[in-house]
């Protein structure tokens, strides 16, 4: 008896299906809702439906939440009374998060016309005739029609106005030669080009260097300025240089020979002349071409510091850095022996310029 029931046992367990679902299983009705409803879900999630559909879509959530409070595993022990209060608190958040979205929605589909304001219409008065150019007790009122009448601008006068006015150039590109004419625009400065002969070991060459003596009035401190054209080679720039380190004084003296510039401050009891401020030390050399190696750069700052000297490159780098960020650059290029004077202002000095060499 034992083992027929054994036997009987062991031919149920085997006729039991499989708990593993088989390729050809199929949803039932509510696994089917809830698939296609995520699907509608991400659909809706990709496009922007219209605010009709939304509306719609919020009251099927809200009647959804409803159903789901009832017949959840996690909610259908709960009293009739406190599901419902579940269910509306829910809703109250959904609707404060959705309906201001429907209504900037609604504004946007929808928007207010704008009323214009009419647009005046301008009155053209009537041309003055003959026959209005005398009153009729005979006196003539041309004079006083003429005198009513705007006056015409000169073209000439306007002309003139138009070409003392500025203008702003300070964002527009400029080359490598205009940053070194118009660098330091609140110093005074003298401005020249000397000759170079050139005749060291295998350099032989004559180039021609523009150059400008800086002065700080506020400091009374002065510094040079060199700029070196970019068909100069890497060669001739390497001697230009050590030239300069050794007769940076010459320079000096030619403006010093050359110009006196005073300058005073209001509050000042004497004035303080450009020949007379201090030589920093400082010389900026404006070269940019990428042959001249770091090694001749390195060589040349430590012969410009045993003179006592600060030697300062300006080479690509810096035209790149500020080819559209630079002051207000000149209508015209800088000419020999010339003398630079910042704008005068509240607080800073009053210049006066005097030639010492007629001949310039």
């Amino acid at each position: 008896m034992c083992g027929d029931q054994q036997e009987e046992k062991k031919e149920i367990v085997r006729s039991e299906p499989s708990p593993v679902p088989s390729k050809d299983n199929k949803l039932n009705w509510g696994n089917s809702f809830a698939f296609i409803a995520f699907l509608v879900g991400v659909f809706l999630m990709i496009i922007n439906p219209p605010l009709a559909l939304k509306i719609l879509g919020l009251a099927f959530v809200c009647w959804g939440l409803f159903k789901f409070f009832r017949v959840s595993h996690w909610t259908h022990g709960w009293s009739r009374k406190r599901q419902n209060v579940w269910a509306f608190a829910t809703i109250i958040v959904l609707c404060g998060i959705s309906i201001p979205q429907f209504i900037t929605q609604w504004r946007i589909e929808h928007p207010k016309p704008k009323l214009q304001p009419p647009v005046p219409v301008p009155k053209i008065a009537p041309a003055p005739t003959e026959a209005i150019k005398t009153s009729p007790l005979g006196v003539d009122l041309r004079p006083y029609i003429n005198a009513a009448r705007p006056a015409k601008a000169n073209p000439q006068q306007q002309e003139s106005a138009q070409a003392r006015k500025p203008i702003d150039n300070r964002h527009r590109p400029a080359t490598f030669k205009q940053l070194f004419e118009n660098g330091w625009p609140n110093l005074t400065a003298y401005y020249s080009v000397s000759t170079l002969k050139l005749s060291t070991g295998t350099v032989h060459a004559e180039i021609k260097l523009p150059w400008r003596l800086n002065g700080d009035f506020g400091a009374r401190s002065r510094f040079l300025e060199f700029f070196l054209d970019d068909n100069v080679w890497p060669e001739e720039a390497f001697a230009a240089c050590v030239c300069i380190s050794k007769n940076y004084q010459q320079f000096i003296g030619a403006a010093d020979s050359s110009i006196d510039i005073a300058g005073q401050l209001p509050e000042d009891s004497s004035v303080t002349h450009f020949k007379d401020m201090i030589f920093s030390g400082r010389i900026f050399i404006y070269y940019r071409n990428p042959e001249l190696s770091l090694q001749q750069k390195s060589a040349l700052e430590s012969l410009y510091k045993q003179s006592g000297l600060s030697l300062q490159f300006r080479g690509e780098d810096y035209a790149l850095l500020y080819r559209t960020d630079h002051p207000q650059l000149r209508a015209k290029p800088l000419v020999p022996n010339n003398v630079l004077l910042p704008d005068p202002g509240d607080s800073r000095p009053m210049f006066t310029f005097r030639n010492l060499n007629p001949k310039n």
